[in-house]
């Protein structure tokens, strides 16, 4: 039976049932497997578990970048792809292998994506993303948050108070700091560059998945090579090459530009924190935010008891906020960020216990001690929806006679408050 799934023909009923009969069978109707399966050592299904984050967060849980200096150009020369270089090197190999099989009429040349094998997409930087986001943010903040509030911001002091109460308010819509945007739906794998695409296709077009990949002669040779040169397949978007950091044949690739753990070495050494920048990425969004204001509507006029009353504001630089603004505001803001942000819902007093706890590391050590110490609190992936971590405690908490949703989605965040809190 074809499958016949495309969000912009189908009914939300029959979607919901092609997508679950995709979920359960394609593999095995693939000729991978002879039983219904979720995923094998070769195709991967990267929206469950903590998969869903896979290269954008390292083992403790740290969202996580690549150093742009680690990234090797893929494919044709005029095309500026690049990827993670050992997963370069790996690709290069791979093309090289299905290329071999050419020659060697192991596989036929036509109607195929994989002759001649080709990158279409690789590394997407998400920080250009995340700036084009965070301008939107500010001339909505300017244009629509502020229209009956503008009198009340004379100049930068005076402008945090609404800075604070906007991004609060949006922060779990639309994430500030770099930790948490790193981890919306936002950002997919491309952004870690240890993923290269073959194909552009449309992602929930799962008919081209089928006729183009899945049931394609030559799948079966490409889906080995590729599980040969350590890549996995992604089992929703079958173009997409992901390379296996856990895999033996990945290694070789590593080794020659990281030593130890591969797992280890490539999201500590080959990327950057993003809690590293959290604090400058959130000084730089509320100046920002204060410049367009200040910009835009450099006098602001109104009438108090009759009386005309003049506001003059003048821009801002990051240099003069971090000199006259005090770190604890910064710091505080960032905790009561990241709680909104993550959804982690810590209560008033965690919170300010959390705060206090940072400002005695920032006095006693540096505010990189304190920006640390804050991400630690909510460095977790382990409540939300699809973790293996929720589904299991989500079972457990279901299992009560009078267990709703609300009860269920308690529990797990209590779980994960637990595993978290400790002084320091």
């Amino acid at each position: 039976m074809p499958y016949n799934v495309n969000n912009s023909t189908l009914s939300s009923a029959r979607l919901t049932i092609e997508r679950a009969r995709y979920n359960a069978k394609i593999i095995q109707e693939s000729g991978e497997t002879d039983v219904p399966t979720w995923e094998t050592k070769k195709i991967k299904d990267f929206l469950s578990d903590e998969k869903i984050f896979y290269g954008r967060i390292d083992e403790q849980n740290n969202s996580v970048f690549p150093n742009v200096q680690m990234l090797k150009q893929v494919g044709s020369k005029d095309r500026q792809i690049f990827a993670h270089n050992f997963v370069a090197d790996a690709f290069t190999d791979l093309e090289e292998r299905m290329q071999s099989f050419l020659r060697s009429g192991f596989i036929r040349q036509g109607e195929s994506p994989f002759i001649p094998l080709l990158c279409k997409k690789g590394y997407v930087d998400p920080i250009p993303l995340h700036s084009s986001k965070i301008n939107v943010l500010a001339e909505h903040f300017v244009s629509s948050f502020l229209s009956d509030k503008m009198m009340q911001i004379s100049d930068f002091e005076t402008f945090i108070p609404l800075f604070r109460q906007y991004v609060l308010a949006n922060g779990m819509i639309n994430p500030i700091t770099r930790s948490s945007y790193l981890i919306s739906r936002d950002v997919s794998v491309l952004s870690s560059g240890l993923a290269i695409e073959i194909y552009d296709g449309d992602y929930s077009d799962d008919t081209t998945k089928v006729n183009l990949f899945y049931a394609n002669k030559n799948f079966a040779p490409f889906r080995n090579a590729a599980y040969q040169h350590g890549f996995m397949i992604d089992k929703h978007i079958p173009w997409r090459l992901i390379a296996d950091l856990n895999s033996p044949n990945m290694k070789p690739y590593v080794s020659k530009y990281y030593i130890g753990t591969p797992s280890l070495s490539v999201l500590a050494v080959g990327s950057n924190r993003a809690d590293e920048s959290d604090i400058e990425t959130l000084i730089q969004t509320a100046v920002l935010f204060y410049n367009t204001l200040a910009f835009r509507f450099p006098v602001s006029q109104a009438s108090k008891c009759s009386e005309p009353v003049t506001v003059n504001r003048s821009t801002t630089t990051t240099d003069i906020v971090r000199a006259s603004t005090p770190s604890t505001t910064w710091l505080s803001l960032y905790a009561e960020l990241r709680n909104v942000e993550i959804g982690m819902d810590y209560d008033e007093n965690t919170i300010a216990s959390i705060i206090e706890n940072a400002t005695d590391l920032l006095n006693k050590v540096d505010i990189v001690s304190a920006t640390s110490y804050i991400n630690s609190k909510f460095n977790s992936v382990e409540h939300f929806g699809g973790s293996l971590f929720h589904d299991i405690v989500s079972r457990e908490a279901a299992a009560g006679p009078d267990a709703d949703q609300a009860d269920i989605t308690a529990s797990v965040k209590r779980s994960v408050q637990a595993t978290k809190f400790t002084t320091y």
